[in-house]
């Protein structure tokens, strides 16, 4: 039953990465809230009931996003909106920007953060499947450890992450790799049945070319299975061949998903299955369109 009003909890704010760690480790059943926009929709369905939250909203340069080397660092509550306008992200990682433009409207880009999305680790969300396709790593700390872990091991499941009740996501960590003399293209596709709804499914592709033809193709997709997945054997399957829009239709169209598509009130396996390969080819093609000058 839908309530428009949570659990009774106890709020606090933290002022540090410390201090919330400390206060994350105090009691159990305590949950971060940054932007709330996953967070508080669980607890008015009762789907969550956290006894403390900690606000770590407020935290002085926790949304910020800075050079390290040729990557960059983007801090959890970094917001949907600045990530989709940031000059930094957009020059080396366009793709990403792509993906924070299409979270939701414009009220939940302004208040949901990086991460609160992959913490809450919805399957349909927009991050993951890109984050995977980039190798990002992601930053993890609690009050008596820090680690950082990969993006393709991040996500568990549905709901479902790596996370330690007494761990935040500190930052996403993003490297660039020397270019080579290839040229790279991107796309982030999503295919949902308004805009503003989660995803029905949706693929990250990256494509590096070299004198017409495949040198690298990285494509993952989400929302179509319990976790993000690299579609390896379709990059093997296109690699050294000319990147060509019969090659890339032809790979999609001999796509391996699996048995363990998700089936449920938005589409059938069935449906998705089709929806994935149709969508796997548009988002390579325009990534190969980007990589060429022609788009």
């Amino acid at each position: 039953m839908y309530t428009l009003t949570p659990p009774k909890f106890d709020y606090k704010r933290a002022s540090s990465v410390e201090e919330a760690c400390k206060l994350l480790a105090a009691t159990d059943g305590t949950k971060v809230i940054a932007g709330g926009q996953s967070l508080l929709v669980a607890m008015r369905l009762r789907l969550a009931s956290p006894a403390v939250l900690v606000d770590i909203g407020h935290i002085s340069g926790l949304g910020n996003i800075s050079e390290e080397g040729m990557g960059l660092n983007i801090g959890a509550t970094c917001t949907h909106s600045k990530l989709a306008r940031s000059k930094e992200v957009m020059e080396r990682f366009p793709i990403l920007c792509e993906a924070a433009a299409r979270v939701g409207d414009e009220q939940v880009r302004n208040r949901g953060t990086i991460g609160g999305s992959i913490s809450h680790a919805d399957p349909a969300g927009n991050y993951a499947p890109v984050l995977t396709a980039l190798n990002a790593k992601i930053a993890l700390v609690s009050a008596s450890n820090r680690r950082t872990i990969a993006a393709s091991n991040f996500f568990e499941g549905p709901y479902t992450t790596v996370l330690n009740g007494d761990e935040l996501v500190e930052k996403v960590i993003l490297e660039k790799k020397p270019s080579s003399g290839t040229r790279e293209g991107h796309s982030f596709m999503k295919f949902s049945t308004m805009p503003q709804e989660f995803a029905t499914v949706n693929v990250a592709s990256i494509v590096a070319i070299k004198d017409g033809k495949f040198e690298e193709v990285t494509v993952a997709l989400g929302a179509l299975l319990p976790k993000p997945r690299i579609m390896a054997e379709l990059g093997e399957s296109l690699m050294g061949k000319a990147a060509s829009a019969e090659n890339i239709r032809q790979a999609s169209q001999e796509l391996h998903l699996g048995s363990e598509i998700i089936s449920d009130y938005k589409a059938s396996a069935q449906y998705r299955t089709h929806i994935a390969k149709v969508l796997v080819a548009r988002s390579l093609l325009t990534a190969v369109n980007r990589a060429t000058g022609a788009e």
